[in-house]
């Protein structure tokens, strides 16, 4: 039975292990996150708990290709949307950040 708090509300956790793989090259890395949520509703705090396990994961393995790739994930403004298409196009958009004083 899943914990809830003093005001009913149910309290989940978990956690997640990912693999990102490089299709070219054959190149993986692999990290793990977690995720917690609290909600009345146990399927809303259960998906929400799993999206944050799996999004830290994901984040936390893609540091492992690096600074320029990686590390932008953790940027404020950072959306998949305008994420650049290819490591070259990363690696040139950080650096113009850099240029403009951001880091």
């Amino acid at each position: 039975d899943p914990m809830k708090d003093d005001k009913g509300r149910h309290i989940v956790a978990f956690t997640a292990t990912v693999r990102i793989t490089h299709l070219r090259t054959g190149a993986f890395r692999e990290d793990c996150g977690a995720g917690d949520a609290i909600d009345r509703s146990l399927a809303s705090a259960s998906g929400n708990a799993l999206k944050g396990a799996v999004t830290d994961a994901m984040k936390r393995a893609a540091r492992h290709f690096g600074e320029k790739l990686g590390n932008s994930l953790y940027h404020d403004d950072f959306s998949v949307n305008k994420a650049p298409n290819t490591l070259k196009d990363a690696c040139d958009m950080l650096d113009l950040e850099r240029a403009k004083g951001r880091f």
